[in-house]
């Protein structure tokens, strides 16, 4: 007589999980992904094959794993449907963000924005011309008498008097002046700023992204633990011993390590500092590349990345901390009420 088996030979709990975590690629739709899947297929495939040829612990020990495998995969896509809907939701509010922005960047390279704004420029040059006939002009008067009064009359005093006396010369000089000044302040301001905030955008973007990211193979690691210990009391049920040998906090922690061998390698490698700097509003479109990779031998030119380190090593100063603060403020003002 031959002896029962008291271990399964087909699928331990480690193979389910990695096959299950293996299937999630036939979600995506990159085909590097979803050849990981079809051989995972394939394998399960291959099992029940062998199931035919075993004893009927084994064949029920297989199909009930196969039911709790399937019912992991269904979770999962619910989970993957959830984070792509999280995807578009957010890619379609920062879109109206970006186009707002990029509205305001562009208006005025056109003659129809310009049509739009006469009005109020022809307000604006109506009420600046009743001003100046009103307070300017006078006041200027009064100071070429002053100053005439006080200086040799060959003086450049002689020409302000007749130039204040020809008020309409002197309005379009101010109109002109006014058009220059507005035009620096716009384009080395104005649109440099908002120009500022549109590569910012796509940083919160990118980061909003892997933080669905991060979230859905959170739930997805909880998901594999929950089926590893599913199929290990299964296998006990079936076989009358688990197939983990550790147990209590050994066995939870042998769990949580297979797991996470199988998902550590999708998360991001990013800087452990990323979420209190994107917070602190310390991150820049220039420094994004830093955060996002989190390679040491670059993080080592940023400087936040300089300062963490030296805090928590107790290697700087108040007045350095104090410096650091100073340095850093500005380059937080193009970001103000830019809300992540």
């Amino acid at each position: 007589m031959n002896e029962e088996p008291s271990k399964t030979s087909l699928l331990p709990p480690t193979a389910a999980v990695q096959m299950v975590w293996a299937r999630t690629g036939k979600f995506s739709k990159d085909e590097s992904l979803r050849l990981p899947s079809s051989l995972a297929e394939a394998g399960m495939e291959n099992v029940r094959t062998l199931t035919s040829e075993k004893d009927w612990k084994e064949k029920e020990y297989v199909a009930r794993t196969m039911a709790a495998m399937d019912a992991c995969s269904r979770s999962i896509h619910t989970i993957y449907k959830g984070r792509e809907l999280n995807f578009e939701e957010n890619k379609m509010l920062r879109g109206s963000y970006l186009e707002s922005v990029k509205e305001s960047i562009d208006f005025g390279n056109k003659l129809k924005d310009f049509l739009k704004s006469l009005p109020t420029m022809t307000f604006g040059a109506v009420s600046g011309a009743a001003i100046f006939e009103k307070y300017v002009r006078p006041s200027l008067e009064t100071l070429a008498e002053e100053l005439a009064e006080e200086l040799p009359e060959d003086s450049v005093i002689l020409f302000l008097e007749e130039f204040t006396e020809d008020s309409a010369l002197l309005l379009w000089i101010l109109v002109v002046l006014g058009i220059v000044i507005g035009y620096i302040i716009n384009d080395l301001v104005i649109v440099k700023w908002t120009r500022k905030r549109k590569q910012m955008l796509y940083v919160i973007h990118d980061y909003e992204r892997n933080i669905y990211y991060e979230s859905y193979l959170e739930h997805v690691a909880v998901l594999l633990k929950s089926l590893y210990r599913d199929v290990d009391q299964i296998h006990e049920e079936v076989f009358r011993e688990p197939h983990l040998k550790e147990e209590g906090e050994e066995k939870e922690k042998k769990i949580n390590e297979i797991v996470s061998n199988l998902i550590d390698e999708a998360r991001p490698k990013r800087c452990k500092h990323i979420y209190k700097h994107m917070k602190e509003k310390k991150i820049t479109p220039g420094l994004w590349i830093l955060c996002e990779t989190g390679y040491k031998e670059d993080l080592e030119r940023c400087p936040h990345w300089r300062y963490e380190g030296k805090s928590e090593k107790n290697e700087i100063t108040g007045i350095q901390k104090l410096g650091y603060k100073i340095r850093n403020f500005p380059r937080r003002i193009p970001y103000i009420r830019l809300e992540y």
